[in-house]
């Protein structure tokens, strides 16, 4: 039977006479405001909905609907009062009350013995949900967000239909959503005693003041989410096996119940996590902290070890930031599952974000031409405004207990011969004959391909690594200045040959040292043309041109007339030369 959209129903009469109903449909009767009781007594019923029925007041008294999977009443703002269940319903699997006006169930809501999803989100007139919604034997989801006027649940008392203890509470309850619901420590107690095997619970934006010690009861308990508990001060035991706590904005937590978060995360937990919380500073037991670059790099051998990664954004104002979270292994980017990186795609000013890198990761196949393996770890900042105000730090913790130490380094292991800097669309077959000349002679090296056009920063890993090699090799061709990522790695390696005596060789292949020294075929419009494309200022321009010049004005090798096998001779023997008297 569907009336569904019928603009001038307002009472749905007596059906006793169609006892065979399956489907009843309502929606949108927004007019609708009374149904009979005899729709509550259709033992053949299987679908009843009544969304967005904004007018509808009165249900049947009572609801005996033996058949029924599914009622949906969605949207009913004007419905105060939910029937009673006469007698048990064993096929309803989804129960929707979502916007609607309900002040309170029923202690007979326990009838519901098939019942496997409630949903109640945004019930701002709901007070009280009766205990004996715990005895529900296969409810496994229960959402009631922002449920504002809800304070406490309600025991039953003697003579109501349902009593409850401990032995008959729920044993299928695994996702609770309970944010913005006023919470009571109370009622807060009251609820974990009985949902002994939760996986997913959020308590964001509550007013309780204490997490109850008997949450250590809660072994299977996954993901604790308590964003916005801002009274929220401490916190006196926490679930065992967590892979996901955040406590951001919950700025009362005592100096004691942060070090139950740390010793929970760092000490207690063993596998996947991440945690979020309030804190200025990074304790002091971390094995390497970046304060000054928003990068970090250690080496690895052999397996993947079990290591923490810290974040921390030191901000004078309470804000939000957009950040890209990256991870290389031997140059190689590493895929991260989409739940890491929008975990950390956003970060809170004055909060530690903790992750556990091995439980991402640890897949990684090492490459087995090499002893050591370098992990290099970047937060990009990808918010642009009020740059100076913030400052990016980043931790790494092992943990001791389930590594193998001596596989483990934080001082560089080796460094690499040569960085070469070329753009792949011109110089590819040049480059990859002159690292097989260089390895062929001993010599390690190091390139990172890039296209045309490449968007986006360019890789911090390239930077890294020209920091750790003894000489660059910068190819320059016709379309070099496209580059952005080339543009940058040139900028670098001038950087560290004035600050830490790196060796580079200009190679001009195709193009003339005066091509670059003037700005030539290309080079003047390209430089415009980069900025206009990554919405670069022209201080960044003026940067790039400079360096252009300095490295035009170096002696090097020009193809000019020349085989690529005569020029690749030259470099390899120039360059053997060089790097036996340094």
């Amino acid at each position: 039977m569907n009336f569904k959209r019928c603009k001038f129903l307002q009472c749905i009469p007596n059906l006793s006479g169609v006892s065979n109903l399956i489907v009843l449909c309502l929606d949108d009767c927004t007019n609708l405001i009374e149904i009979h009781n005899s729709v509550g007594l259709l033992t053949k019923l299987r679908e009843w909905s009544a969304m967005r029925c904004k007018n509808l007041r009165i249900l049947p008294y009572g609801l005996r609907l033996t058949s029924l999977e599914h009622l949906n009443l969605f949207g009913c703002s004007s419905l105060q009062h939910f029937p009673k269940i006469l007698e048990k319903m064993t096929k309803m699997r989804m129960l929707d009350l979502d916007r609607t006006s309900i002040v309170e169930l029923p202690s007979s809501i326990c009838n519901l013995i098939g019942l496997e999803i409630l949903n109640m989100e945004e019930c701002h007139h709901l007070k009280r949900l009766p205990a004996s919604i715990f005895m529900l034997p296969n409810l496994c989801t229960l959402r009631a967000n922002s449920c504002e006027g809800m304070r406490y649940f309600k025991k039953c008392e003697v003579g109501d239909e349902a009593s409850l203890d401990h032995s008959t509470a729920s044993l299928k309850l695994e996702y609770f959503y309970f944010s913005n619901c006023n919470l009571s420590n109370g009622s807060l107690a009251l609820c974990l005693y009985y949902l002994p095997n939760l996986i997913y619970l959020d308590l964001s934006c509550n007013n309780f003041t204490v997490l109850p010690a008997c949450i250590k009861e809660c072994y299977c308990l996954r993901y604790l989410i308590l964003d916005h508990c801002k009274e929220i001060k401490h916190i006196s035991g926490m679930p065992p096996n967590l892979e996901k706590f955040s406590a951001i904005c919950c700025t009362s937590l005592t100096e004691s119940s942060k070090s139950k978060v740390l010793n929970q995360a760092i000490y207690d937990q063993h596998g996947k996590r991440y945690f979020v919380f309030p804190d200025k500073k990074f304790p002091e037991m971390l094995d390497i902290v970046s304060t000054e670059d928003t990068s970090i790099s250690f080496w690895i051998r052999k397996e993947f070890p079990v290591i923490l990664i810290w974040i921390l954004v030191k901000d004078v104002q309470d804000s939000l930031f957009d950040f890209k979270f990256s991870v290389h292994v031997n140059v190689s980017r590493q895929d991260i599952p989409s739940e890491w990186f929008s975990s950390v795609s956003t970060i809170k000013g004055d909060h530690i974000y903790l992750c556990d890198l091995y439980s991402i990761i640890h897949k990684t196949e090492f490459s087995q031409a090499r002893d050591w393996n370098e992990v290099f770890v970047s937060v990009d900042n990808n918010t642009h405004e009020r740059q100076h105000e913030r400052k990016i730090n980043l931790g790494v913790h092992v943990c001791k207990q389930e590594n193998r130490l001596e596989n483990i380094r934080f001082t560089e292991p080796e460094r690499y011969d040569v960085f070469v800097s070329f753009i792949s669309t011109d110089a590819t077959s040049l480059v990859s004959s002159l690292n097989h000349a260089l390895r062929a002679c001993g010599i390690n090296t190091f390139n990172l391909v890039y296209g045309i056009p490449r968007r986006g920063n360019v890789d911090p890993f390239a930077l890294k690594v020209i920091e750790n090699s003894r000489s660059c090799i910068i190819i320059f061709s016709k379309n070099y200045a496209i580059s952005m990522g080339c543009l940058e790695e040139l900028v670098k390696s001038l950087d560290c040959m004035r600050t830490k005596g790196t060796l580079v060789f200009p190679v001009y292949y195709n193009v003339s040292p005066s091509d670059i020294q003037r700005q030539r075929r290309g080079h003047r419009k390209a430089s415009r043309d980069i900025a206009k494309f990554y919405n670069m200022d022209m201080k960044m321009v003026q940067k790039w041109r400079l360096a252009l010049s300095e490295a035009a004005n170096m002696s090097g090798f020009w193809t000019n007339k020349r085989s690529d096998s005569e020029v690749i001779k030259s470099i390899v023997e120039e360059v053997s030369h060089a790097l036996l008297n340094t």
